[in-house]
């Protein structure tokens, strides 16, 4: 990318970027309540504190298969675009 990117290429890095913010935003209010069931869990009982890391880590899970589908589009559009890939 250089520093002249036009009008409709910034607009469709934008909105190629939105769904990455959407589910990044609600992944993260429902990671910290599982985060927060977690500690519950350690508290009650310290053996079973893998069970609260594998759940978050679970709900992280849905946040990185946004990121790669952002990216996947943005190579997508690059491609069709005949531009160099970006990744």
């Amino acid at each position: 990318m250089s520093a002249g990117v036009s009008l409709a290429n910034g607009l469709a890095y934008v909105f190629v970027a939105l769904p990455v913010g959407v589910v990044g935003y609600f992944s993260a209010k429902y990671q910290g309540n599982v985060a927060t069931a977690g500690l519950q869990i350690l508290a009650k009982r310290p053996e079973h504190v893998m069970k609260g890391v594998i759940l978050a880590a679970m709900v992280k899970t849905l946040r990185d298969l946004g990121l790669r589908c952002f990216l996947h589009a943005l190579n997508q559009r690059s491609i069709d675009a005949g531009e160099e890939v970006l990744i």
